[in-house]
């Protein structure tokens, strides 16, 4: 729950200190993620998409593999994106366009696939 304060700190102060308040209860304490972590996920998705872009992997079952993990890469770089930058819509639309990049480099959609669903979706 947030609550909006009024008055000068000298006010909020004494009013906290008459009524024997806990302010904690009040405050949410904002968790930031460390910029590291941030980048380290974007570049374990990047050199997974990579991997897979590649074409010395010929086994659909290494392949198969690389890309669910490659999804764990991305989910992992939204998770530190959405609590470093607190933007649900920034979140969701690199999601989509990331997961696309995925199944193209894992040859799992072509491009003219791609380039319908991101029409489809701007369609709507």
């Amino acid at each position: 729950m947030k609550m909006g304060i009024e008055g000068s700190p000298e006010e909020i102060s004494d009013f906290i200190a008459n009524n024997d308040s806990q302010v904690d209860k009040y405050i949410e304490d904002k968790t930031d993620i460390n910029f590291h972590w941030f980048i380290t996920s974007v570049v374990t998705f990047a050199l997974g998409t990579l991997l897979l872009s590649v074409d010395l992997i010929t086994n659909e079952e290494v392949t198969f593999v690389l890309t669910i993990v490659n999804i764990g890469f991305l989910g992992w770089m939204l998770f530190c994106m959405q609590i470093r930058y607190e933007s649900k819509t920034a979140t969701i639309i690199v999601g989509v366009l990331f997961l696309i990049v995925t199944f193209l480099a894992s040859g799992d959609i072509s491009i003219k696939e791609a380039f319908e669903i991101i029409k489809s979706m701007s369609n709507e």
